[in-house]
């Protein structure tokens, strides 16, 4: 996996956060927006909530989540490997 792993509970905008099945495998991703907003798509591109008082609120992805990861960082890439420009 590319990318920084951020420390617990420190997810910011514009991070991957993954969702995980039962044996802990990432099987989902989306992109963390702010204010527990993430949009993601399965059938289509929807944005949803991790807090549960949020009529966006998404129980199923919220109680899958497994972690967020950093890719960029003061306006840089980090931890990515660029194969083109």
């Amino acid at each position: 996996f590319f990318g920084t792993k951020g420390p617990k509970g420190t997810i910011e905008h514009g991070n991957s956060e993954s969702n995980k099945s039962n044996d802990e495998r990432v099987v989902h991703v989306g992109v963390y927006l702010g204010d527990n907003h993430f949009i993601h798509a399965s059938d289509y591109v929807r944005i949803n909530s991790l807090n549960p008082s949020d009529a966006l609120y998404d129980k199923f992805n919220a109680d899958r989540y497994l972690r967020s990861k950093r890719y960029i960082e003061n306006n840089k890439p980090i931890n990515v490997d660029i194969i083109s420009k």
